[in-house]
Formats: structure tokens, sequence, C-alpha cells
């Protein structure tokens, strides 16, 4: 925030996150006749111990877990690792006395391509269809989700609501991802006027291994070098397809809740989009999931851009009471207490962040800005200086501390800072101006006119620049020249309040 550069998206990618947004995709997890209190899904057994993977919007807000083994037993399994943004959890089963026997393995070797078969299973609609484990038969579509997302599978095989968090299966009955969402038809044709056919989304395998390699969670693979029919490969996969019911906890909302979209994450992230339209995209990434930390960090910094400090303390608040641990969220607080002038607990919160991740290069910068405001320009400059350190192309630090060294009269080090800033952003027009200040304490008035003028050439309104100027003008003996850049000055100040 105060100390970081922020980059603009590209128009067209800004429309494009507008329209996927449109687009609400997914499965439906909840079961109708059930909706008052069960949530239903499927999973996959990975390992012998009872581990199953299943969709963490499966059994992310679940205060009770069921799990309903193909041999017909029904056992209680307990969440033990969880991943929000790629909507992957792992439960096990809370007794040792029933452990499966069979588990799946992931696919190894030859990746997998556009158009090869795949097989769906699950327990899609439950308390309307067979009690047994579903199988549907289709084709890999494409590489990746909607907007080029690569998390993602997108497939041709049907899938409804249950089928959530089952088994993606090549032609070998290895596991290739885990079912996860669909296009909503209805809302696609009345965006679109056209109604898609069988568009359904299953997380990447790889996606999957990275989340259980980063849990230390043991699992199989083997090599694919089969070509079965669909029906051996459901008979191979049913042993190990689960059905899963969830009872959610107290004031847990579960009726057609659905999991947010690749799309509605990465357009309520703080890239530069408009600070109304990431503050809706978290707002319906927190409607579909209230546990979120970081939907309410990145809704925390969208309302800290608009300037509405209050709202941004208390999303971020909420954020740090979600994930005490979210160094990010005590940064952006602390930005937020900075802009209302309230610096000791914006620099007790850069503190708590450096505390939680101590290369996070940009909190040094923000408590660096707070220390300058408040007149401390030792520990600004120290805090910019690891900044650098952590991050040596952070142009926002060098820019701080050359404004730091200005204030203590080292003008040669701020012209240094200003120098490096400029050769890593050669159109930053602060820069320009502030180093042309320093040439003019300096009395090296000829660069500091050049500055200046470049400055000028970067934005033809900055009156700051018209306005020092002038005054370097009147140094170099040059008043027609100093009074012309004083008007133009003034002209440009009445029109900003105009």
């Amino acid at each position: 925030m105060g100390a970081v550069v922020y980059f603009e998206e590209e128009p067209g990618q800004a429309l494009k996150l507008a329209l996927v947004v449109v687009l609400t995709v997914l499965i439906n997890v909840v079961s109708a006749a059930q909706a008052a209190d069960t949530v239903s899904g499927s999973g996959v057994i990975i390992s012998v111990k009872g581990e199953i993977l299943t969709n963490d919007h499966v059994v992310g807000a679940c205060q009770a877990i069921t799990v309903k083994l193909t041999s017909g037993n029904s056992e209680t399994a307990a969440v033990v690792e969880r991943d929000e943004q790629d909507d992957l959890a792992v439960i096990r089963l809370t007794e040792t006395n029933n452990l499966p026997i069979s588990v799946a393995s992931f696919r190894d070797g030859i990746s997998l391509r556009a158009d090869d078969a795949i097989v769906a299973l699950g327990y899609p609609l439950s308390w309307l269809l067979a009690t047994d484990a579903s199988v549907s038969v289709g084709n890999v579509s494409a590489l990746a989700g909607v907007a080029d997302d690569p998390r993602y599978l997108q497939i041709s095989a049907p899938v409804q609501r249950g089928n959530s968090g089952g088994p993606l299966l090549d032609a070998g009955g290895h596991l290739v991802g885990i079912v996860t969402s669909k296009l909503n038809a209805l809302r696609m044709a009345r965006f679109t006027g056209d109604i898609p056919q069988n568009v359904n989304f299953a997380i990447k395998a790889e996606v999957a291994r990275t989340f259980l390699d980063s849990k230390h969670i043991a699992y199989q693979t083997a090599r694919s070098d089969q070509q079965l029919s669909p029906a051996d490969v459901g008979d191979i996969a049913r042993p190990f397809t689960v059905h899963i019911e969830c009872e959610p906890t107290a004031g847990a909302a579960v009726s057609d809740r659905a999991t947010p979209t690749k799309e509605e994450v990465g357009a309520c992230k703080n890239s530069g989009n408009a600070p109304d339209y990431v503050i809706e995209s978290c707002s319906a990434v927190i409607q579909k999931n209230d546990h979120s930390a970081w939907a309410f960090n990145n809704r925390c910094h969208a309302y800290y851009r608009k300037g509405d400090y209050d709202h941004a303390l208390a999303d971020c608040n909420e954020a740090i009471r979600l994930g005490p641990k979210l160094a990010i969220a005590y940064n952006d607080r602390g930005d937020a207490y900075q802009a209302k002038g309230d610096y000791d607990r914006a620099i007790a919160d850069y503190d708590q962040a450096i505390v939680l991740n101590p290369k996070m290069g940009f909190a040094y910068g923000n408590r660096g800005i707070v220390y300058g405001a408040k007149g401390d320009y030792d520990h600004a400059i120290a805090d910019y200086s690891e900044s650098i350190r952590l991050d040596p192309n952070l142009t926002a630090a060098y820019y701080g501390r050359g404004n730091a060294y200005w204030l203590k009269s080292d003008f040669d080090r701020a012209i240094a800072d200003y120098d490096q800033v400029i050769q890593l952003d050669p159109k930053n027009i602060g820069a320009f101006n502030n180093r042309g200040n320093t040439y003019l304490a300096k009395g090296d008035f000829d660069r500091a006119i050049a500055d200046f003028d470049q400055a000028i050439r970067l934005d033809p309104k900055l009156a700051a620049a018209y306005f020092n100027h002038g005054i370097a003008s009147l140094y170099v003996g040059s008043l027609a020249d100093a009074l012309t850049n004083f008007d133009r000055s003034s002209d440009r100040r009445s029109g900003s309040r105009s």
C-alpha cells in the first residue's frame, strides 16, 4: 500500500475478468432434500490410513463429517488439512478398526492431453439418484479452466451437485484430477443467449499433489499404460470413491453456496483493478466462504484505495481474526492506520508483519514512511535500507530513502537514490522533480532545470515542477523564464481547484 507500487491491469484483462466473474461456475454441493442440515459431496481415498482427498467447499465448514464407504459402512471423519484458494482438503477417518484397503493412485509419467478419455465418479444428487457411485464418461476438452486458469482441466464428462470432490480418472484408472465445478447453464444462457453443454472443471492432479506434498501427506503414483473400458475404470474406482456428508457448523449457510472460482479470486486480488470492482468480487468470495481471511484482506486493501479507511480497518481486523499469522493483513491494517494519522498503531502493525515474515521488504518500507512522517529520519533510512536489501528493485524504497536523506540535507545520497529510481523507472515523475529540488539545494541550477523540464515532459500538468523551474530560473538570472513558469504553475493549480 503506502510504499508499494501497484501496476494497472491492461484494459483487455480487466474486461476479461469482468466477464468471467459473470459466469458463476460451480457444482452446488447441497443435497436439496437434506439442505436444512446436511451438505453432501464426494471424496477419493488416497491412503490406507484413512486419508481422503476432497474439495474444501465440501468439508470446510463442518462440525461433523460422515463418510459412507462402498462396503456400506459409515465412518466419522475430521478435517486434517485445508487449502481454501485451491479448494482442496484432506479428511481422515477417526476410527482405526475399519480402514480402507483400496486407494487411488495418481497418474505418473506421460502428461494428460486434450481429447484424452476421462471418467468421473461421485455421488451426484444422492438423495434422488442411485446410492452407489455414479460413473460419467467424457474427454479432456482443454488443459486450462476459465480465463486460462492453469490449475484446472475442462472436461466434457457430465457432473451434477454432489460430484464435488470425486475422482477424475484416465483410461487406466489413475487419478488425474478432482471434480470441482461446472458452468451455471442458466446464468450463462442469460448472459450469452446460448446454453453451454457439458462445460465442467476438475482441479489438476499436479495441483492436488503439490498440496499433499506441502502437508507431508503420502500418496501412491503409478504409470498409466493401459486403456481400459469405462466400465472397468468404474470397477477399479468405486472402492476408493466415497460419499461425504457434512453437518455444517452453527450459522453456516448450506443452501446453494458455490465455491469461489479462480476468476472471482483473481478479480478480488489487488492488482490495480478499480477498487469498486475488487470490493464487489471479494464480497462475492466472502459470501460463498466467509472464512476466507485473504478475501477480507484484499477487500480491506480495496477500501483503503478508495479512502474508506474505517471499512478497511474492519475488514483487516476480520482477516487477522481468521488468520492471525497472515503477515500481509497486519501490513495492510498498518497502511490504513497510517492513512488515518495513527502512526503508533501503524508502526505496531508493521512490527508484527515483520515478525511474522522477516523477508517482507515492503513492510519495512511502509514502516519507514511512518517514521519519516514522525520526523524520525534515521529509523526511516534504516527501514528503507533493509527494504532495499530484501528487494533491490523496489523503487518506492529508494524514493523514500532519497526523501529522508534530502530532509537530513544529505544531498549526495539523496541524488544517488533518485538516480536509482530513475534507472529502475525512467518515467518516475516524482524522482525527476525531487532530484531537481536536490540539485537546486546544492546550487547546481542547470541540472535542476534539466530535471524539472523532464518532469514537465512526463506530466505537463505538474504545477510543482513549473514552480520549481521558476525558482531555478531566477537563480540563473532568467527572469522572463521564471515568470513564465510561475504563471504556468499558477494556471495549473487554479485548474486543479476548478
